[in-house]
């Protein structure tokens, strides 16, 4: 937030009466930007239903018992279940703003989709076993980082920045832990925004944002006149706000026009109007004048394209399947839970009348019991115990007929397509049969994990996306220690140039290992394979291997970066940290 000096000339009253006036005007421009809002749902939603939705009696079926839940997105489809907008023609403007036409095209419609899926992710067995295999196979315990010299970068300024980013570790409990959350959001919500504050002295706070506070801004002109800072954007000249002109939508800051270009993002915490943050991010970051560079937003988003401003989750093509996957099984198993009830049924040679049936029940039954019934009267219930091991003895007039549940041909035709449903959902993310069905009767557990099977590439796929998000994260606490002076003597050019923060994702496929041993080995004797990497696919922690006895090998190449010696590098200070007001005239030219 900025802060204004204010002149101890002025009366204190006319700066209370300016206060509630600003007040006002800012209560003002928030229900006007919010009836906006809501007008431009409710013109929306009219425009559609004119394709010929659903009723409301469809779109609204089970909306206050979630056991009963429908897709909310009925309205958009018609009779036949297709997309209503399938067959109209795109235009130049479908993405205008970073928008998705015609799926979404405001925060409400977006966050309706979030929403949805969200419900199904928590109480949907069938999307809440997908997050944890996925979890449990792209993640695992952790990614294992390392900070490695490129060409023979001197130790104290690895083994410096393996410190740092090993208490930023221990301080935001990141790996085995954050990261798989991240990865849970990234699937659900399509989106994985983390803040990060430097606290001073190196130390930095990591905070999951959630994605419905990042909100276009009511705001905007005066937003952008706090923002106006033309020596940090190294622009001389220019008055009267920032040196472009803006776009907010979904609350990501743009260059109008240019979606690609992003300078950071509007955070707006909770429902307080005053209880708002501008971070950083992107590609063309826009540095707040009071933040002294101290924060940043890095953003994930998945499955839209670049030019689209937000994302989607993976569950959003598939979520009236899963849903109607779990209504059938949830039915067949409640109607097999009564069926299961009926041991047997005899059935009475033709002529027996209800008075013969009644007596026989009556003189073999051990007890009886009597409840109410509306009228006021009672019913008489008897029961008869079988012990283990009984036989039965039926008369003349009886037969033994088998009950429903023994009959299997229905059921198994039920099952059979509840399965056929979950394998058309699995394909989303190419996941085996036994994985999202429970049943292994038709997989290879060896051969499904194969290197090059689909699903290893999926989870190694998604494994590259997280191992790149979490090396910019790395990156930027090492940005932060080295402007608080941590590694003195060294460019940040020299360090970028010196060092690699390296994280190996953990192995999916199954291999013959001593052949994988081999290989590795070969490559290492090659030059190829650093010692580190070697160890990190053999599932070890080299520096603990050779502090525990291991033989220390050469992981770098003899030459070495011109210009670049040995430089005492500072330890991450214990008291007296920087404060946020002591970096604020840093020079950001050198930034990446």
């Amino acid at each position: 937030m900025s802060t204004d000096v204010v002149d101890s000339a002025v009366p204190l009253d006319d700066l209370e009466r300016q206060f509630r006036a600003n007040q006002l005007s800012m209560d003002i421009r928030l229900q006007e930007a919010q009836i906006k809002q809501l007008d431009r749902a409710l013109s929306l939603e009219a425009s559609r239903r004119s394709f010929g939705s659903a009723g409301e009696q469809e779109a609204l079926e089970g909306l206050y018992a979630p056991e009963d839940y429908v897709d909310i997105q009925d309205y958009r489809r018609d009779n036949y279940g297709y997309q209503a907008h399938a067959a109209t023609f795109t235009s130049k403007t479908d993405r205008q703003d970073g928008r998705n036409w015609p799926y979404w095209v405001s925060e409400p419609e977006l966050a309706a989709i979030r929403g949805t899926v969200r419900l199904l992710s928590t109480y949907n067995k069938t999307c809440f076993g997908i997050l944890n295999k996925l979890r449990n196979y792209t993640i695992s315990r952790g990614f294992v980082r390392k900070v490695v010299s490129k060409r023979d970068a001197p130790k104290t300024l690895t083994s410096a920045i393996e410190t740092l980013l090993d208490e930023f570790d221990c301080r935001n409990q990141i790996t085995g832990n954050m990261d798989q959350e991240c990865l849970i959001r990234d699937i659900r919500d399509g989106e994985v925004p983390l803040g990060l504050w430097h606290r001073g002295g190196g130390y930095v706070d990591l905070r999951t944002i959630e994605p419905d506070q990042i909100s276009e801004p009511t705001n905007k002109s005066d937003l952008e006149d706090w923002l106006r800072s033309e020596q940090q954007m190294g622009i001389e000249g220019i008055d009267g706000g920032l040196p472009f002109k803006s776009n907010w939508s979904f609350g990501v800051h743009t260059t109008d026009g240019d979606v690609c270009a992003k300078h950071g993002y509007y955070v707006q915490w909770d429902g307080n109007p005053a209880n708002w943050d501008y971070l950083p991010g992107g590609n063309a970051p826009c540095y707040p004048p009071s933040s002294g560079g101290n924060t940043w937003l890095e953003f994930r988003k998945s499955n839209t394209d670049r030019v689209i401003k937000r994302g989607v989750s993976d569950f959003w093509p598939v979520t009236g399947d899963v849903e109607l996957a779990r209504k059938m099984i949830r039915n067949l198993t409640h109607a097999g839970a009564l069926q299961a009830a009926i041991a047997w049924i005899r059935e009475m040679a033709p002529g027996t009348t209800q008075q013969q049936v009644s007596s026989a029940t009556m003189a073999a039954a051990d007890w009886q019991t009597r409840t109410a019934t509306q009228n006021g009267g009672t019913r008489t219930s008897y029961q008869q115990t079988y012990q283990p091991g009984s036989t039965l003895y039926l008369g003349s007039n009886q037969k033994f007929v088998a009950p429903p549940w023994v009959q299997q041909s229905m059921a198994t035709g039920l099952i059979d397509i509840f399965e056929a449903m979950l394998r058309s959902v699995s394909q989303i993310w190419s996941m085996p049969e036994h994985m999202i069905t429970g049943s292994a009767q038709n997989n290879n557990y060896s051969s499904i994990l194969e290197a090059g099977t689909p699903f290893v590439k999926e989870v190694e796929t998604r494994q590259g996306w997280h191992v790149d998000l979490w090396t910019r994260v790395y990156w930027k606490v090492v940005w932060f220690a080295w402007r608080a002076g941590m590694f003195a003597g060294y460019s940040w050019s020299d360090i970028r140039a010196a060092v690699s923060i390296v994280l190996t994702a953990p192995q999916v496929d199954v291999r013959d290992r001593m052949k994988e041993t081999q290989r590795n080995i070969l490559l290492y004797d090659a030059g190829i394979m650093s010692p580190v990497e070697v160890a990190a696919r053999e599932g070890l922690d080299y520096d603990v291997q050779v502090t525990q006895g291991a033989a220390k090998r050469d992981a770098n190449p003899s030459t070495k970066i011109p210009g670049i010696t040995e430089q005492p590098t500072q330890a991450p200070p214990t008291v007296g940290r920087e404060t946020l007001e002591s970096s604020s005239g840093t020079d950001w030219s050198n930034y990446p």
